[in-house]
C-alpha cells in the first residue's frame, strides 16, 4: 500500500465534522513508511489544507470533487467549466429558488446572504467571497464546480431540474443538502486515474474509503475499496471491504489494523 485516499464528510469526519482522535499520529506513522495520504472531497482546497497542519505539504488534495488537484501545495490541474454552461446552471437555480456556490481555483463565490445557507457553506469553503452577482466570478477566477443547495433533500429536489444537462455536466449528490456539478467526466476517480498515470501507481497500491455517490468513481479506481458502515447501498455494492461507521472512527480502526 502506497496511497490512502479518503473522503471527508460521512467517512473520515464524524457527524459533528470532527477528525477522529489519533488520526494525525497515525498519519505520521504511515508517512515514515513512505505512504502518501490523499483526501478526495467536495470541500475546497484551502478548507482541506487547514485541517491537516503539519502534514499538508506531503498530502494530495483532490478538492471540489475532482475539479482541482494539489500535491505538495502545488496545483496539478484545474478542470474548468465553460462559462455558458455555468450560466445555464445559474438560470435554472434562479428560476427554482435554489442557492448556488461557484467554486473557483482561488475562492468560492455566493450572492445569497441567507444565514442558514451561508453557515452551511462556510463549513466547506473557508475562502468565500460574497458578490452582488455570481457572474462577477468569471472576471476574476476559473470556475470548476457549481454546488447547489437545498435545505431539505438536494438529490430529490435539485437533480430532476438538471437532467437536460447530463451530457454537459457530471452531476453528483455530495451530501444530503448539496448537489455538485462539474465538467462532464470530472470526478474523484478521474483525478486518481490521472495521478496513476503521472506517478506510475497501480490500483493495488491504493486503499480508499467512502460513503456517498461522489465517492463512487474513487472507490472503483482503488483495489482496496472500503465502504463505511453508514454508506449508502450503492456504495456498499461496489466495495470489496467494509469499515465501521464514521462515528465509530472506522477509517482509523482499519488503518490501525493494517499497520
Amino acid at each position: 500500500m502506497r496511497y490512502v485516499f479518503c473522503d471527508m464528510d460521512g467517512t473520515l469526519l464524524d457527524d459533528e465534522k470532527r477528525l477522529p482522535s489519533g488520526f494525525p499520529e497515525l498519519m505520521t506513522e504511515y508517512e515514515k513508511r513512505g505512504v502518501i495520504f490523499g483526501i478526495g472531497s467536495g470541500r475546497q482546497y484551502e478548507t482541506l489544507r487547514r485541517m491537516f497542519p503539519g502534514h499538508e505539504e506531503r498530502m494530495i488534495f483532490i478538492s471540489d470533487n475532482g475539479s482541482i488537484t494539489f500535491y505538495k501545495n502545488k496545483c496539478l490541474w484545474v478542470e474548468e467549466i465553460p462559462e455558458d454552461t455555468v450560466l445555464k446552471v445559474l438560470s435554472v437555480c434562479r428560476e427554482n429558488g435554489f442557492m448556488a456556490v461557484l467554486c473557483g481555483a482561488n475562492s468560492a463565490y455566493v450572492e445569497n446572504v441567507n444565514e442558514t445557507f451561508l453557515n452551511d457553506t462556510r463549513n466547506y469553503y473557508k475562502k468565500l467571497c460574497i458578490v452582488d452577482s455570481l457572474e462577477e466570478a468569471f472576471c476574476i477566477d476559473r470556475i470548476c464546480k457549481v454546488a447547489v443547495y437545498d435545505a431539505e433533500d438536494a438529490k430529490k429536489n435539485i437533480c430532476p431540474h438538471f437532467k437536460f444537462m447530463e451530457d454537459e455536466l457530471q452531476i453528483s449528490a455530495s451530501a444530503g443538502n448539496w448537489v455538485d456539478m462539474m465538467r462532464k467526466g470530472v470526478n474523484k476517480g478521474t483525478a486518481i486515474r490521472k495521478l496513476k498515470e503521472m506517478y506510475g501507481i497501480d490500483e493495488k497500491d491504493c486503499i480508499a474509503f467512502g460513503d456517498y455517490m461522489n465517492d463512487y468513481e474513487m472507490l472503483k479506481e482503488c483495489y482496496y475499496s472500503y465502504a463505511m458502515e453508514n454508506a449508502i447501498d450503492e456504495i456498499k455494492s461496489i466495495c470489496r471491504f467494509r469499515a465501521p461507521s464514521n462515528n465509530e472512527t472506522g477509517v482509523v480502526r482499519v488503518l490501525k489494523d493494517i499497520l
